[in-house]
């Protein structure tokens, strides 16, 4: 025994011609002559929609035609393609929206504003245009451009393939900057200094006076830089317990003792 399909309601809110489709389809499963499928279709009106039940004046008379081509004329796109062809040419991504959310929005304005057209290469190509003019990012939409999509799902995948790549460059950006943060002034001073005497020792080293006092002084200099180099490495070593230490909570003040009271 075959299992009866009950219809959808509609009040008017949603896409007429889904809810008509929806509804043959159930009048097809379940083998209904015309005369029931005018019952059913009265009963699926609810809300404002329900109203055109009333329009004509003798509810019990009109027929399933007559009042789907009713439902069309008041809810469907037949005389409103102009108004979903203003919303498409004005449609933004809002903050926050993602893309996909964006792409069924263009979809089914595409279908609204140009029935029986929205799917032909024409119809794919006004909506590859549309969806890239409402991502509302210059950068995004260039690159996007520049793989030369041909339809609405070409310029869709394309777009969250970047998006996606450019959310992982900025992740790596931001981490790394967090990590220079915690280099103090103290470790690039020593860098510097370090720097300094390698300079001083090359110019000594190239200096054609070969005295004692000058093999003196090369000697201290390399000791010097000897001992900075191995602070400047110690400080490097302690950066990641700092970025560890940050995390957990502020640096204790350091006590003072005043003069004298030592």
């Amino acid at each position: 025994m075959r299992r009866e399909i009950k219809p959808n309601k509609f009040n008017g809110k949603g896409c007429v011609e889904t809810f008509l489709t929806q509804f043959g389809i159930c009048a097809d499963h379940n083998r209904w002559d015309e005369q029931e499928k005018a019952s059913q279709l009265k009963c699926c009106l609810v809300d404002e929609a329900g109203q055109l039940i009333w329009d004509s004046g003798c509810p019990a008379n009109i027929t399933c035609a007559e009042l789907m081509e009713k439902l069309r004329r008041r809810y469907g796109s037949q005389d409103q393609q102009e108004k979903y062809k203003a919303l498409l040419r004005a449609r933004r991504r809002n903050n926050g929206e993602n893309l996909a959310q964006l792409y069924q929005d263009i979809r089914g304005l595409m279908t609204r504003a140009y029935p029986g057209q929205a799917t032909s290469d024409m119809g794919e190509q006004m909506a590859r245009d549309h969806f890239l003019s409402a991502i509302n990012d210059r950068d995004l939409e260039l690159k996007v451009r520049e793989r030369f999509p041909g339809t609405l799902d070409e310029a869709f995948k394309h777009a969250v393939q970047l998006e996606a790549l450019q959310e992982t460059v900025d992740a790596g950006a931001q981490r790394e900057q967090g990590r220079n943060r915690f280099r103090g002034p103290r470790d690039e001073g020593l860098a510097r200094r370090v720097a300094e005497l390698e300079r001083s020792a090359a110019v000594t080293v190239t200096s054609e006076d070969g005295g004692d006092r000058q093999r003196v002084e090369m000697t201290e200099m390399r000791r010097k830089m000897d001992e900075m180099s191995r602070e400047l490495g110690r400080l490097r070593a302690l950066q990641p317990q700092r970025s560890v230490s940050s995390g957990e909570g502020s640096r204790p003040q350091m006590k003072t003792t005043p003069p004298g009271c030592q």
